[in-house]
């Protein structure tokens, strides 16, 4: 047969000869001959790996199992290999593979089970060490030796002859001499070479894989299958190997051959005279076929239902006995029923323990995954003590009272983890002394509900998750500051509806939570961690926003508000800090912090904004009719498209930038550094108080008719300074310098009234009272004019 990789169709009656379901396995000890003897897909330098074809289950298959053994888990770790078997006889190591972790125990029990069975039947005092793995689906199940050595055939039979038990003839029927139909060589596996002393003991003979999806109560009859498989009961050909030496195909001539379809063959002791079972055709050679005349029941057939026996049969004993195995005698001393051991040893002795019987030491990994299997079967158990170093038990809320007897029966002292506790019985789970941590799991209204119970115990709770993720959870101002440390617990991004009373509260959210916050009459404490919404800001008078760094909040105000030095913005800028206000007065000029905010006039509303110290966003209403008062950040005020004049001051700011949307008429005041852009500034004057810097950034080209009030006296104007604030390049656009009252305009001797072409100046005595103007040494470019206006 050929040796692929795993098979993973699912197939419940399969005749497909092609796929098998281990790999070659290297075995650099193995002694080569000659490379004839092997197949073509296998080197020199590979081991010999054959194995046998699947055993499938058949189709409308039915147990016949008066019980079947519970359903249990096992830990995330490679299990221990298993001994079976005692001292002084025949023993099976299961060496079990990772992928075992995540099988029931009822495998592992399975396994073991069919491993007693054959340690109970044969009696050749050896260990033998197979692998077993747990992966793939269809029901199936396949195995082999791992490695294999050619001897002369003389030296096999008298080894099968010095080794068989007294009064044994299997093995006088062989021929005598150097050859058997013409061949000189006979394979032998590993596990029949350790019967000889011909092998190391911890050499692996043989590995099996199993299905995921086997029946557990027909997995005993389809391990022993898979066992003696890895023992060495599969053929070879055309170099024979043990098994081929009682494969019959007629009187007198043997089949050495591993073709599929295979020719008809039979098992026979007497040189082919008297057929005691008939090998398969189309799915594996090695077994007997369904239909032969050992029946359709036995375990080494080539499929298995709900009818095949769970045991040894007296034809597979005989199987065995040729393969050069001893058989017990019938008088033989059973094996004793095991009274401590694992839990894979508890459940594969169910039906033989009486009550009381079984002390189980495991894991406490396996100890909680398998809680439940113990407590159906509690009875038998006599204690449960933990091996190793022991661990806190991982099991379920439902699990804590409903698997309680098999608790109790623990040894020494044991603490438990517990998860999906109810808000309701969170007191009751904490109570049990041997809880040290839980977790919750619950909706919204019931978390809310008994957030005070939760918050009483929350030294055992490790994390809440909210069933109900994205439904507020309402609580009152007082529990979102007694119990944020409990709202900290809960997981992801969380919605909370917080509400304060008609006195003095202090709101808070958490860091990952989304909140509405609704203050009461009094004076309010809105605390920010996460992505707030203030509903109310200013229903209560001075109400204090404390925004922390990475939280960020949108307030509406409820009544005008004026930000008290309590108030401030930790966050990284001023969108961090929304306010929305329609018509209503914003005042954030004492507000503390890292950032300025964000203040949004909506609506129709006349509303007065006075910014903070920081870097403010100021975005103007659609009507118009703001009064903007800048305070001494970089501040950014964006106009809208206005019918009615606005005013902004902007005393003491170190840089603005005005945006405009649309016409707009009103006055600017105190510039200093100065951008302005867009089409709102026709018709916006801007008043300076303060000693005109040089650097101010040009105004931009559509700011027709803006008008600039100097109004610094005894202080000179330089052209150049004129120029870098009125730099323009449309010959259209007009730009007046008004003086205040009694001032004198200076333009410097020697400046350049026009140092860009197409500049128009207009210089208007708006007072007049001017007292003078001097133009000393003053070029006026071809084409320009200055123009005065209005003096007097």
């Amino acid at each position: 047969m050929k040796t692929t990789n795993l098979l993973v169709s699912s197939k419940t009656n399969s005749t497909d000869d092609t796929q098998d379901y281990l790999s070659p396995v290297a075995n650099s000890n193995l002694s080569v001959s000659s490379p004839s003897q092997y197949r073509a897909n296998l080197s020199t330098s590979q081991a010999y790996s054959d194995y046998s074809n699947p055993i499938w289950l058949a189709t409308s298959s039915t147990s016949n199992s008066s019980s079947t053994l519970p359903a249990l888990s096992l830990a995330s770790t490679t299990p221990t290999p298993t001994l079976v078997g005692t001292a002084g006889g025949l023993q099976i190591n299961l060496v079990w593979g990772s992928n075992v972790s995540g099988a029931p125990a009822t495998f592992q029990a399975g396994i073991i089970k069919a491993a007693q069975m054959l340690c109970d039947a044969l009696s050749n005092k050896v260990v033998l060490n197979i692998n077993i793995s747990y992966t793939g689906t269809g029901g199936g199940a396949g195995a082999g030796p791992t490695n294999g050595t050619t001897l002369a055939y003389s030296t096999v039979v008298a080894n099968l002859k010095s080794h068989a038990a007294s009064g044994d003839t299997t093995f006088n029927g062989l021929p005598s001499g150097t050859t058997i139909q013409g061949q000189s060589q006979v394979l032998v596996f590993e596990a029949q070479l350790k019967l000889w002393g011909l092998a190391p003991s911890t050499a692996t003979d043989g590995q099996a894989i199993f299905a995921t999806d086997i029946n557990p109560s027909l997995l005993p009859g389809v391990a022993l299958h898979e066992l003696t498989h890895a023992l060495g009961r599969v053929p070879y050909g055309p170099t024979p190997d043990i098994f081929d030496l009682f494969r019959y195909s007629s009187t007198g001539t043997l089949l050495f051959s591993s073709a599929i379809p295979s020719a008809s063959a039979y098992f026979s002791l007497d040189g082919g005279k008297t057929k005691i079972a008939d090998y398969g055709k189309n799915s594996d050679p090695s077994d007997f076929l369904n239909t032969g005349v050992q029946g359709s029941t036995d375990p080494f057939d080539e499929f298995y239902n709900g009818s095949t026996v769970q045991a040894l049969s007296k034809v597979d004993l005989q199987q065995l006995d040729a393969l050069g195995f001893t058989i017990k005698s019938t008088s033989s001393t059973p094996t004793p029923i095991p009274s401590t051991g694992s839990i894979a040893t508890f459940i594969s002795n169910l039906a033989s323990l009486s009550s009381s019987s079984f002390a189980i030491t495991d894991t406490s990994a396996n100890i909680a995954l398998n809680l439940d299997a113990l407590q159906t079967n509690n009875i038998k158990i006599s204690s449960i003590t933990q091996s190793g170093t022991a661990t806190a038990l991982a099991i379920t809320a439902s699990q804590l009272t409903a698997d309680a007897t098999a608790l109790n029966k623990i040894s020494g002292s044991y603490t438990l983890t517990v998860s999906g506790v109810t808000s309701a019985t969170v007191a009751t789970t904490a109570a049990n002394t041997h809880v040290s941590s839980m977790t919750v799991t619950d909706t919204g209204a019931n978390i809310a509900s008994n957030l005070d119970t939760l918050q009483n115990n929350i030294a055992k709770i490790t994390s809440i998750t909210q069933s109900n993720i994205g439904s507020a959870l309402a609580i009152t101002a007082l529990q979102s500051l007694a119990d944020n440390a409990l709202l900290s617990k809960i997981s992801g991004t969380i919605s909370l509806n917080v509400t304060g009373t008609s006195a003095a509260d202090s709101l808070f959210d958490k860091a990952n939570s989304q909140a509405t916050l609704t203050g009461g009459a009094g004076i309010d404490t809105f605390n920010i961690s996460g992505i707030d919404t203030i509903t109310d800001l200013g229903n209560g008078g001075a109400d204090i926003v404390k925004i922390a760094l990475g939280g960020s909040s949108v307030s509406t105000l409820a009544a005008s508000w004026i930000a008290t030095a309590s108030t401030s913005n930790a966050a990284t800028t001023a969108s961090a800090a929304t306010i929305n206000t329609n018509g209503f007065n914003v005042n954030v000029g004492a507000a503390a912090g890292t950032s300025g905010w964000t203040i949004n006039a909506t609506g129709n509303g006349t509303t007065s904004i006075t910014g903070s110290i920081k870097n403010d966003t100021i975005n103007g209403n659609t009507s118009g009719g703001l009064t903007i008062n800048g305070g001494g950040g970089s501040d950014s005020i964006a106009l809208g498209t206005h019918t009615n004049a606005d005013t902004i001051y902007l005393v003491n700011n170190n840089k603005v930038t005005i945006t405009g949307f649309g016409s707009s008429t009103g006055s600017v005041t105190d510039i200093l550094n100065v951008t302005a852009t867009g089409n709102a500034l026709a018709g916006l004057t801007l008043q300076n108080k303060t000693t005109l810097a040089t650097n101010n950034a040009p105004l931009a080209a559509n700011s027709t008719g803006l008008v600039f009030n100097y109004a610094n006296a005894g202080t000179a104007l330089t052209a150049a300074s004129a120029a870098a604030l009125f730099s323009n390049t449309q010959a259209t656009n007009k730009f007046a310098i008004a003086t205040g009252s009694g001032i004198e305009l200076l333009i410097e001797t020697g400046a350049s009234a026009a140092s860009t072409s197409n500049h128009v100046w207009k210089i208007i005595d708006t007072a007049g009272v001017f007292s003078a103007i001097e133009l000393t040494g003053v070029t006026v470019a071809a084409g320009h004019n200055i123009t005065f206006s209005n003096f007097h």
